[in-house]
């Protein structure tokens, strides 16, 4: 190809008289302000999450860490929209994040797999999100092979998901959670 016109440039190489690209914005993907929460089921006027601000971007990936009882759990469930904010909002690709999740665009995974599991076997669990959110079932098959095959769950579908040891468990969960396809 042609190369461009000569450019003059600084003691530091920098191109004079040429418009530096404007550096690139980008948008938050999962935003936090302000918020406030209380686990499920604590008296209402004693949030233990106060005040978290916070910005995701796509793809980066945080860890929420600290002591027990510091409030980890309800500071993901008030991002997830699963508890209701004492104060301050949440939104997700801009949209609120109450109307995200009933969009299916968000999915959790909670530490103790065994209480979120309802289904009687492996490959109705892995479905059962997606069927309630009204995805196809041609839709639905082909994902939860997929994802059964990804996690090595594929000879285990037809199986009472309470007879898999907890971190198998814990796959049939993140299945599930792919399967609804959260953003």
């Amino acid at each position: 190809g042609a190369l461009g016109p000569p450019v003059a440039r600084d003691r530091r190489g920098r191109a004079r008289g040429v418009a530096e690209p404007a550096p690139e914005r980008v948008m938050s993907f999962l935003v936090a302000r302000g918020v406030a929460a209380a686990p499920p089921g604590a008296p209402a006027p004693a949030p233990v999450v106060r005040d978290v601000t916070l910005e995701v971007r796509r793809g980066e990936w945080v860890a929420l860490t600290g002591p027990n009882g510091c409030g980890k759990t309800t500071l993901a469930l008030a991002l997830a929209g699963l508890v209701p904010l004492a104060a301050g909002d949440v939104t997700l690709d801009g949209l609120p994040i109450a109307r995200a999740r009933g969009a299916g665009d968000v999915a959790v995974v909670m530490q103790e797999p065994s209480s979120q599991l309802l289904q009687p076997t492996v490959g109705e669990e892995i479905a059962f999100t997606a069927r309630n959110l009204g995805r196809p079932d041609a839709e639905i098959g082909a994902e939860v092979r997929r994802w059964s095959e990804w996690f090595g769950l594929a000879g285990e579908r037809a199986r009472e998901p309470h007879a898999l040891s907890a971190g198998r468990q814990q796959l049939v969960l993140l299945a599930a959670a792919l399967v609804s396809k959260p953003r």
